[in-house]
């Protein structure tokens, strides 16, 4: 290639990329990016009149992002605390105009993104605090002497003297959550020659000079804490119910569902100037939603043709194969996944109803079983046996000094699961001499063979003692034991002089009932 071909083709590189830059469109997605569409400009502009900007006439919102931010404006920026607040810097038409000098605004979303207002005619930098009660900003590419905030989520601002002289600031930052009141703004001096008298100046030379930083506490301004949490959307509540499914974005769709689920918070009213405050818990509620073909997204090696449909990428994949077993992964864990062209979004919580998931599929009939006897399973098992086993004491230990009803009742029903495994160990582990029993004999062998009058429905236990007879004897009385030993209590007499159980009338006629014992006969 000569220098002449190689100059015309870093030159038409050039006027490509120039064309590329200049054609660029902001497109927004609200289910993880399976749909896409170009974002609505707003009606009005900052002095109410209408902008006249239209989809349907090749018009709409375009924001500066951090792949093509040259000019350093700020990101379009959210926080989970301040819900449904989206700040970002753009221009509607046809296409992003990055051009320098080229008009900039900075635009506010309360509904997640779905609608925007314009609140500046300059790129602003910006932050959130209490909980998006507060908003702050200031001009980023150009140096003053002011910040502004809003009470009211960007429907008003006022304008606030930070500094005597025009400085440029560079950020405006706030603890991690954005809950709290107290702000920190740093920058440096403008020490251009030319500044402006009103506050803000233009771009100018950008002589920076000394850095500064500026603590602003909001806190000061003694306003009142925001009431009524719980009883939000009523007149005399400073909170309202918001969800994103209560809008038109869904073109009429009867499932007003996002990601598998209708969520609905509860957030400050836009006119309610008042503090959260950082200890403020907002309430969600969260409906689950039964899955819809707007739950799934195209899956590996698919893409959504001009109905909409996920179909086969023709270079990736034939129409025979997407029915395919992966022989790779039969070898690796005997199943396969067959696919119908969709899986789940990533974070959808929809269960039930429409199902277009990838199934997971034996590669054979016995891959169960060889499932269950691979290497892997059985050492698992084996390690899990060898823990119940000699580890039992201390896991007993645990049991027994956990704060649990009846440790005893746990522990037997353990035992009780544990034994079959314990006795199949006992036998492999324990080794007895040859021609010697075991070290422990089985004494209830047989027992199952003694006569009925051996064993017996009810025993002689301590339930039994102060029972009624079934004759015509006497109530048994007896002593309870509560009091020491060295009490002597009288049972069944009014001496008071033993502890012995009167089985009768008392005295010694009792006594006479029972058999004497006689010596063995030789």
């Amino acid at each position: 290639m000569t220098q002449e071909n190689s100059m015309k083709a870093t030159h038409d590189r050039l006027k490509d990329l120039a064309d590329f830059e200049s054609k660029i469109k902001t497109y927004c997605t609200h289910n993880k990016g399976f749909t896409w569409s170009l974002i609505d400009a707003p009606l009005k502009d900052i002095h109410g009149r209408s902008i006249n900007c239209l989809q349907n006439e090749q018009c709409s919102l375009h924001l500066h992002m951090y792949s093509n931010n040259e000019h350093l404006f700020a990101p379009p920026y959210s926080q989970e605390s301040a819900v449904g607040l989206v700040m970002a810097v753009g221009n509607h038409g046809q296409y992003l105009d990055g051009r320098k000098g080229a008009p900039v605004n900075t635009y506010l979303s309360r509904d997640g993104g779905y609608k925007w207002s314009q609140i500046a005619e300059i790129p602003l930098i910006y932050e959130f605090g209490d909980h998006g009660a507060i908003l702050v900003a200031a001009p980023n590419t150009q140096s003053t002497t002011q910040i502004r905030y809003s009470w009211n989520e960007g429907k008003t601002w006022t304008k606030l003297k930070v500094s005597n002289d025009p400085i440029y600031i560079d950020n405006i930052i706030i603890e991690p959550k954005s809950t709290s009141q107290q702000f920190i703004i740093y920058g440096s001096y403008d020490n251009s020659s030319e500044s402006s008298k009103h506050g803000e100046s233009g771009e100018g030379s950008r002589q920076r000079g000394d850095d500064i930083m500026i603590t602003l506490d909001f806190s000061g301004l003694h306003e009142p804490k925001c009431t009524g949490v719980d009883n939000p959307g009523t007149e005399k509540s400073d909170f309202e119910l918001w969800s994103p499914h209560d809008d038109d974005r869904h073109n009429g769709h009867p499932n007003k569902c996002y990601l598998g689920q209708q969520v609905t918070y509860v957030r400050r009213k836009q006119d309610s100037e008042c503090f959260n405050g950082e200890d403020f818990e907002r309430q969600v509620m969260r409906v689950p939603c039964l899955c819809t073909e707007r739950d799934y997204e195209c899956d590996v090696n698919f893409i959504q043709d001009a109905d909409g449909k996920c179909a086969p990428i023709k270079e990736k994949i034939q129409d025979s194969q997407i029915m395919h077993v992966d022989a790779e992964d039969c070898a690796e864990t005997g199943f396969h996944f067959t696919t119908t062209g969709y899986r789940k979004i990533p974070g959808n919580k929809c269960y039930g109803g429409l199902k277009l998931e990838p199934v997971k599929k034996a590669c054979s009939h016995f891959v169960w079983l060889t499932t269950l006897l691979n290497f892997k399973s059985i050492v698992t098992v084996g390690i899990v046996v060898a823990i119940l086993y000699y580890g039992w004491p201390i896991i007993e230990a645990l049991i027994l000094v956990l704060p649990i009803p009846d440790p005893k009742d746990l522990l037997d029903k353990i035992k009780a699961l544990i034994a079959p495994v314990t006795g199949i160990l006992n036998m492999f582990l324990t080794t007895q001499p040859r021609g010697q029993p075991p070290a422990h004999s089985n004494y209830q062998s047989g027992l199952s063979n003694a006569p009925a009058s051996f064993i017996e429905e009810d025993d002689d236990s301590d339930d039994d003692v102060g029972k009624p007879s079934l004759g015509n004897t006497k109530n048994i009385d007896y002593d309870s034991d509560d009091k020491g030993d060295e009490e002597m209590v009288g049972v069944g007499s009014s001496s008071g002089a033993n502890e012995l159980i009167d089985l009768g009338g008392g005295g010694s006629s009792a006594a006479s009932n029972i058999p004497k014992l006689s010596a063995p006969k030789k």
